[in-house]
């Protein structure tokens, strides 16, 4: 199944996921008109108009509470199940090993490096959390750490699997259903717990309480809350399940070592997988391997998932050859296939992302695992290559930031001596999360330097673009794009196109442009080439764009592959705005061949140092 698949069965088991809802709250609205018709007036509509809308606030209240405690991102859930982020500059050797696996992963498969965190607990586990590829997190226990590499590297490769084809959405969405399916027990147990308090004070004084009946009545409401909890976790159990399996295949798939993630299975089967957080139940459905004893079990069998990862033959991913293998500029692009390999991994893509890591400039990977260091780090690709301009710029920086720019002089001449083109992506996944933790007045402060640098000239190119509006989406709040159908967004759509074929030869751009048009297949005839636009007017169309579907986010990436490819040359400049576009859809495309001399160059030198 291809991450687009993936992610229509997340939006089909999200609608699913309502259904099963709305009829747990019938459920539990007949049990409570009915426990209120036999106490009082079964034939009065207006009682039970009240106590439906009662117990309506109450589920509400109960989900809207749930939500509130891991509102935010993937980092809230973590730290309200009580985790610790790993500090990037751990010298912990543990530490450093796992998040060396998640950087690997996360540069292989074309996302930024999610945040990590510990949880203090000694069973095996593991999970992802967040609304959003670019908003997840990812928590390990401290019993993960004792294990070997490949087990480790197998664990976050099924967490990854998660976060590339939209469980995460769907899984915060079930801790709010469970939630408010048991606020109802949740006032059942209030009441009788007045009562008892109630009768106990009566007791003393020695006289009644006349708490009985509110006694009888809370164990009434309770029970009945135990009927929606139990819907509660059916459905969490039937849609974790599932899922399980289908992330347990991708860590097969991405890794190529089914006794990576096998071998971690074995190990929680002798040591357990228990987590004693206060919120682990509300989360229990977001963990690798079953963190709670109960009724229903969130997870398959480890037995049964086992046999399976060992039974199973592990086949090479539909995007092995998803693009060329030629370098940038020199090579024929297939657009179906380079869109077919979002959301794919294997153990070649592993095997490069961790040459990329190794060959990066250190002073540089260094600088961006540090929270002020980090800054500099984003913002190096802005800067001119030429002195002139470049001392223009720093002195600027200055003027606002007198530290800023003296780190980024004391990282220029590292960076100098990288291949821009091939470390701008990798960096930039690095750097991202830690950004992300900036206070609102240092976010703005550093998008207006960002801003500065690249308009300084008066030219704003496709690198200092492809930076700029990365660092736009890490730093910004998101508006809410509501929904959009592509036929509703023909001019963003023409402004897109046109933007990601503007470095073709002036004589292909019109038949470049209508090659891509046509491809979306919309109505009415192929509209004239609009004027090459700036960067404001390209990022409010690709503000607007977030509102489209999945399926039509598929559409519009393919058009704009089949017009970079229509001309018969690939530019590195063309191929690094397809995966700006890819990116802010969500979609994550692996480090793709043809993206820069990036792929060939360091394989080459690593087979010269064998």
């Amino acid at each position: 199944m291809d991450f687009f698949a993936h992610q229509e069965a997340a939006l089909r088991a999200s609608r699913w996921l309502i259904v099963l809802f709305l009829i747990a709250v019938a459920a539990v609205l007949a049990s409570i008109n009915a426990l209120f018709a036999f106490l009082l007036d079964a034939s009065n509509l207006e009682l039970h108009l009240w106590v439906t809308l009662g117990t309506l606030v109450v589920m509400a209240g109960g989900a809207l509470f749930s939500l509130l405690g891991f509102a935010g991102s993937g980092r809230s859930v973590a730290e309200a199940l009580g985790g610790r982020e790993v500090d990037p500059e751990t010298r912990d050797p543990d530490e450093r090993r796992l998040l060396h696996v998640v950087e690997e992963m996360a540069i292989a498969s074309g996302v930024p490096r999610p945040p990590v965190y510990i949880l203090d607990e000694e069973g095996i586990n593991a999970f992802a959390a967040g609304y959003r590829i670019d908003d997840a997190a990812i928590g390990v226990t401290k019993g993960l750490l004792a294990l070997p590499r490949d087990q480790i590297q197998g664990v976050i490769a099924h967490e990854y699997s998660h976060i590339l084809h939209g469980d995460m959405r769907l899984n915060m969405r079930l801790i709010a259903v469970l939630a408010g399916l048991m606020a109802v027990a949740g006032v059942g147990r209030f009441l009788m717990q007045a009562a008892l308090r109630s009768a106990a004070a009566a007791s003393s004084n020695r006289r009644s309480s006349g708490a009985l009946p509110f006694l009888l009545l809370g164990l009434a409401i309770f029970v009945i809350g135990l009927l929606g909890w139990f819907f509660g976790r059916l459905i969490q159990a039937a849609i974790s399940r599932r899922r399980e399996y289908l992330a347990d295949a991708s860590a097969v798939q991405y890794t190529r070592n089914p006794e990576g993630i096998a071998g971690a299975l074995e190990h929680i089967l002798r040591r357990g997988s228990a987590v004693s957080a206060e919120r682990a139940a509300d989360a229990a459905h977001l963990f690798f391997a079953q963190a709670l004893s109960g009724l229903f079990a969130t997870h398959p069998p480890l037995a049964e998932r086992i046999a399976r990862i060992r039974g199973r033959p592990v086949e090479g991913p539909a995007s092995t050859a998803a693009v060329g293998a030629a370098p940038a500029g020199h090579g024929a692009l297939a657009p179906a296939q380079l869109v077919a390999s979002a959301g794919a991994l294997d153990r070649q893509q592993l095997n490069r992302a961790e040459r990329v890591l190794a060959q990066l400039p250190p002073a540089v990977v260094e600088a961006a695992h540090q929270p002020f260091s980090a800054r500099a780090v984003a913002l190096l690709p802005l800067l001119a290559r030429r002195e002139a301009p470049r001392e223009r710029q720093l002195a600027a920086v200055a003027r606002h930031d007198p530290a800023l720019a003296a780190e980024l002089r004391r990282l220029w001449p590292h960076w100098s001596q990288a291949d821009a083109t091939a470390v701008r992506w990798p960096l930039l996944q690095l750097v991202l999360p830690l950004l992300g933790s900036l206070s609102l007045g240092q976010r703005r402060q550093l998008l207006a330097v960002a801003e500065a640098l690249a308009t300084d000239d008066g030219i704003v190119t496709v690198a200092e673009y492809i930076v700029l509006r990365r660092l736009q989406r890490a730093l910004q709040p998101t508006p809410d794009p509501g929904t959009l159908r592509l036929a509703e967004a023909a001019r963003e759509v023409a402004v897109l196109l046109a933007h990601v074929i503007r470095t073709a030869k002036p004589e292909a751009l019109m038949r470049s442009f209508a090659v891509g048009w046509q491809q979306l297949r919309l109505p009415g005839p192929t509209p004239s080439l609009p004027v090459v636009p700036d960067y404001a007017a390209c990022s409010a169309a690709l503000d607007r764009l977030q509102g489209l579907s999945i399926g039509d986010k598929r559409r519009l990436l393919e058009a704009a592959a089949h017009a970079v490819a229509a001309d018969g040359i690939v530019r590195a400049e063309e191929l690094e705005l397809l995966r700006l576009l890819a990116a802010e859809f969500a979609v994550p495309l692996p480090l793709p061949e043809l993206l820069s001399a990036q792929a060939a160059a360091i394989d080459a030198r690593a087979s010269d140092q064998k």
